[in-house]
């Protein structure tokens, strides 16, 4: 599969594969951004539900009478790596392009995609997260998701990144034999499960992030989901640093540390520093976007309270699990 020849690659067959669940908000626009996509050979539009109880399925129906390469899986487990792997298991194309059902992709997504598969040996291949609010709320969500202080350093949030192996992307096309030959998604992992993925295909052929690769991510529009997916997301980061030591990054510690700081003697100065911090922040965003920048305020803490929180109760969980006998599967 791997070639330093572009004409190798341009004809090859793409399988997308889109997880949802209740994502009648966006999967219209998302299926549409699909398929107007200028890559000649996307062979088939996998969508995987996991019991949607609202809308999505008769919009994904709809827009099945227009094009007949869209099809309707089930996903028993509902989680995203079960349906990620029922995908894998009948995918027909050379590389698989996972989607999620609250982005959009630009027009030359996956023709980008493709070709970056023909300038560099990667399992993977992807950009960065471009989040775009619609609320206030919203916006501040998406100005702290796109900040260094609020998401810290990872390249697949700095669109102004310059091409590299990177530890993980957003979303990813894969090269679907490496895909296969680590076991595709470990399904233990509910949340996160791309990044363990990475780490996997990372030793094997590398992650190649590449910012040309570009589509728009709509974030959570409270602060309440927010908070929940950050609680998550942080709990089996945790889980994947327990599972693959190596996989820990020093920017991984700062939410946890932060935490454990605030509990200290001088939680005091720890927080003054904090709340300067986040406040001068703020400002700065707010020239640009006034409300955003009230939005940004509450979303950097509770991005990093949550995240810390559960990165702390994730070890701590995991660590008790991995001693019981009949250890359960942490959901």
């Amino acid at each position: 599969m791997h070639s330093s020849n572009g004409n190798v690659f341009k004809n090859e067959g793409v399988t997308v594969v889109v997880p949802v669940l209740n994502e009648s908000l966006n999967i219209r626009e998302c299926l549409q951004s699909i398929l107007d996509q200028d890559y000649p050979s996307i062979v088939e539009i996998l969508i995987v539900d996991g019991g949607s109880t609202d809308d999505t399925l008769d919009i994904v129906y709809e827009l099945q009478q227009i094009d007949g390469r869209i099809e309707i899986l089930h996903n028993p487990r509902r989680i995203q790596a079960s349906a990620l792997n029922v995908a894998l298991d009948v995918a027909k194309g050379s590389f698989l392009a996972r989607v999620d059902g609250h982005c959009v992709l630009d027009p030359n997504y996956i023709s980008t995609a493709v070709d970056t598969f023909s300038k560099c040996l990667a399992s993977a291949v992807g950009g960065a997260i471009n989040p775009v609010g619609k609320n206030w709320k919203g916006k501040g969500i998406a100005m702290a998701m796109k900040s260094k202080l609020g998401s810290g350093a990872a390249s697949f949030h700095r669109p102004e990144e310059p091409q590299g192996y990177v530890d993980t992307v957003y979303m990813g096309v894969f090269d679907i034999e490496d895909l296969r030959k680590v076991g595709g998604y470990d399904e233990e992992f509910p949340v996160n499960e791309d990044a363990e993925l990475a780490f996997r295909l990372g030793e094997l052929n590398g992650i190649w992030y590449n910012p040309e690769i570009k589509s728009i991510y709509y974030p959570r529009e409270t602060f309440k989901a927010l908070g929940i997916q950050y609680f998550r997301y942080g709990r089996f980061r945790a889980k994947t640093v327990l599972k693959h030591p190596n996989s820990l990054s020093p920017r991984q510690l700062a939410a946890p540390v932060l935490i454990i700081a605030l509990m200290s003697k001088r939680r005091k100065y720890v927080a003054l520093a904090y709340m300067s911090l986040v406040g001068s922040r703020s400002l700065s965003e707010a020239i640009e976007s006034p409300t955003g920048g009230i939005g940004f305020l509450f979303s950097v803490p509770i991005m990093h309270f949550c995240w810390g929180f559960g990165f702390l109760y994730g070890v701590v969980i995991e660590s008790v699990l991995s001693i019981l006998p009949g250890r359960r599967k942490l959901q």
